[in-house]
């Protein structure tokens, strides 16, 4: 009797194990999933290095001031005690109460004050306009021929160079679903938009150094400086005249003499002024240029970019999409 119930409860302990690791077995069983070879899905993912553009080339015609013969033939007998014919003609169609007038408020004070470029006194400048009113010493001023840009006469304000553009960059961003497909594809995607980003990066910059290098022709250094140096230069020639002319001439011609100075003076600057408009103009069609072959090339790189990027970002969404329909990253 002892030995049936010992061998029947030796039978119910080996079913009940046998049982309750089979239980175990099947609850622990791990699926392996297998995930896609995302690789080779992207393609295409570069950006054709563009061929830069060269600016259009600008025209420039600069101002000239033509000196008349007349005013250099002053400037000869300045040095001696015998005026022009042309300067005795000139001052004997002035009125006497006029130059008389002049006469009276001109004081040694008055013209090394002139000459230190001081401000004239009203009373000074009103006798002094009224010489030049009557139009007798016409033929000693200089004519000035305007500049052209690009055949377009300059005689104002020229407004400043324009210059930056903005970069449209793609700003994509994939969030990763906690699933290793998803997470395979999205990482196959990061890196196509990674060498979409650096051929961009690398057009970029080779566009940028294009322009900073066709920008250098506005500086114009040289060409100010000449512009400055030519205003010095007359200046000075004027200047010679009227000390030469006041220490030579008969001093009734001194209201004369004086007043011819003064406008030539302002002519001269005048000229200059006219000149920096002229090479301003010239460096912001320049710019203006380098600016237009620069964004040409940016917009068709930057459009190439936001093609590709946006066709990887549609392979992306449609593989994206089979990876949760496998049954995962919910």
């Amino acid at each position: 009797m002892k030995s049936i119930k010992f061998s029947f409860f030796i039978k119910y302990s080996v079913v009940f194990t046998l049982a309750f690791v089979l239980v175990n077995c099947k609850s622990n069983k791990v699926d392996v999933v297998e995930v896609p070879d995302f690789s080779k899905t992207f393609t295409g993912v570069t950006v054709t290095p563009v061929t830069i553009t060269q600016p259009a080339p600008t025209t420039y015609t600069p101002p000239a001031l033509v000196v008349p013969a007349t005013l250099t033939t002053l400037a000869a007998s300045a040095t001696t005690t015998t005026p022009p014919p042309a300067l005795t003609a000139s001052v004997a169609k002035i009125d006497t109460t006029i130059t008389k007038a002049a006469a009276a408020v001109i004081t040694p004070t008055v013209i090394a004050d002139i000459k230190a470029g001081k401000a004239v006194p009203a009373n000074v400048e009103k006798a002094l306009s009224d010489i030049i009113k009557t139009g007798a010493l016409d033929g000693f001023f200089p004519k000035i021929t305007p500049p052209t840009v690009d055949g377009t006469p300059i005689n104002g304000r020229i407004a400043g160079a324009s210059g930056s553009i903005d970069v449209i960059r793609g700003g994509t961003e994939m969030f990763s679903t906690a699933n290793a497909c998803n997470d395979a594809i999205k990482k196959a995607f990061d890196d196509a938009k990674k060498i979409l980003d650096d051929a961009l990066a690398a057009e970029s910059t080779k566009i940028t150094a294009a322009y900073t290098e066709n920008i250098k022709a506005a500086a114009l250094t040289t060409e100010r400086q000449e512009a400055l140096k030519f205003r010095n230069d007359q200046l000075a020639f004027l200047s010679q005249i009227l000390d030469n002319a006041l220490k030579n001439f008969p001093s009734f011609m001194a209201p004369a003499i004086l007043a011819l100075y003064v406008e030539n003076v302002k002519i001269v600057e005048s000229f200059y002024s006219l000149a920096v408009k002229a090479l301003d103009a010239k460096a912001k069609a320049i710019t203006d240029k380098a600016a237009a072959a620069r964004n040409a090339d940016t917009k068709k790189v930057t459009d190439e970019y936001n093609a590709k990027l946006a066709a990887a970002k549609k392979v992306f969404d449609t593989e994206n999409a089979k990876c949760h329909n496998q049954g995962g990253g919910n």
